[in-house]
C-alpha cells in the first residue's frame, strides 16, 4: 500500500468574468482507458506519474475538477474530444500539457450554480 498523498495547497482562485484557464506544462501521464459515460460521451482516463503541485490546488476547492486521488496516485479524466489523436496506446506514457478551463452553469433542477474545471490535453 502506498502512502497517502498530502493535499495542503490552497484552492486555486477563479474568476469567471475573465474566462479563466490555467496551463500545466510537462505533465507525465499513463493512458489507462477510454470509456463511455452515462451521457454517451467518450471519456479518457490517465494516471498522473509526475509530481505537479499545481494539480493538488485543484483538489482542495469547492469546484468540480477532472482530478481525483486514487489508491495509487492521481487520476485525470478528460473528454476524448480534448485528447490528441496521437495518444492512442493503453499503458503508454506521454508527456502532455494540460489546459484547465473554468466553467459554470445553472442546472434546471438545482438552485446551486455548478462551477468547476475541465481539462484539455496537448502534446
Amino acid at each position: 500500500m502506498t502512502d497517502p498523498i498530502k493535499i495542503d495547497i490552497p484552492a486555486l482562485p477563479y474568476n469567471n468574468k475573465n474566462n479563466d484557464t490555467s496551463i500545466i506544462n510537462n505533465v507525465k501521464v499513463k493512458y489507462i482507458a477510454t470509456k463511455q459515460d452515462k451521457f454517451g460521451k467518450e471519456i479518457s482516463y490517465f494516471k498522473i506519474t509526475s509530481e505537479i503541485k499545481q494539480i493538488l490546488g485543484y483538489l482542495n476547492g469547492d469546484l468540480k475538477c477532472p482530478f481525483w486521488v486514487a489508491d495509487d496516485g492521481i487520476v485525470l479524466k478528460v473528454n476524448s474530444k480534448f485528447v490528441p489523436n496521437s495518444i492512442d496506446q493503453k499503458g503508454q506514457f506521454y508527456e502532455v500539457i494540460i489546459e484547465m478551463c473554468f466553467y459554470e452553469f445553472q442546472p434546471k433542477d438545482n438552485k446551486d450554480m455548478i462551477k468547476g474545471y475541465f481539462a484539455k490535453l496537448y502534446i
